[in-house]
């Protein structure tokens, strides 16, 4: 009995659950957020340690590595392959194809919304552009890019990415796995080239996987 139970509340973390029933999405949120919270919380004492110690690799192979990576993190990549996926669905009259390209679409869409009234709300200065590397200086309703540091929208798209995905795609653990653990890989390279601190990362990520949940939530297709 214990044991079923048990993997009645795993069923009920998973995102699949959580795009159920309205109740069970504010439920997972809530239980997301509240994982998230203390990690948010000890990573913006870590933002300025972290910026002191990448700064210095600026140049160096690891730096131009993370520069490449980071390009997996803009939005106009996956809101190009969703819109593709949308045109060949009805092109071809594939309803499955069409619908999955919504989804992805309305996920990227909202988060993508979310994340860019934050970013312009909180106004926090990017680590480049924080000569003292203080990771406290905030500015709110600022419409100036330097000081649109929280959250990241790369992490943001990541995990909007991932969360589709795992929605939308295999089922093997696996794999699903593997999309947060590139998600994660992606956020961390925001940190390293100083356009985000760690905390905006962090930030972003939950902002990626909310959308998505409400997304799946208010968009209803056939599946």
């Amino acid at each position: 009995m214990a044991h079923a139970e048990s993997g009645r509340r795993l069923v009920d973390l998973s995102l699949y659950a959580a795009v159920r029933s309205w109740a069970a999405s504010l439920r997972f949120l809530g239980q997301l957020l509240l994982i998230l919270s203390p990690m948010a919380v000890v990573a913006f004492y870590l933002d300025r340690p972290l910026a002191q110690h990448f700064k210095p690799l600026f140049g160096g192979p690891f730096h131009l590595l993370a520069i490449r990576v980071t390009e997996l993190g803009k939005a106009d990549i996956y809101f190009g392959l969703a819109g593709l996926g949308f045109v060949l669905g009805l092109a071809l009259r594939r309803r499955f194809l069409r619908n999955q390209s919504v989804y992805a679409l309305a996920a990227l869409t909202l988060s993508g919304f979310l994340v860019q009234v934050l970013k312009h709300l909180v106004g926090r200065q990017r680590p480049y552009a924080d000569l003292h590397l203080e990771a406290t200086r905030f500015d709110f309703v600022n419409s100036n890019y330097e000081w649109h540091s929280l959250p990241s929208g790369h992490s943001q798209v990541a995990f909007t990415v991932a969360a589709t995905m795992v929605l939308l795609g295999p089922k093997q653990r696996v794999w699903q796995w593997s999309w947060f653990v590139l998600a994660a890989i992606i956020a961390m390279t925001r940190v390293v080239t100083l356009n985000h601190w760690l905390s905006d990362t962090l930030i972003g990520a939950f902002v990626g996987v909310l959308g998505t949940v409400v997304a799946f939530r208010l968009v209803k297709l056939e599946r």
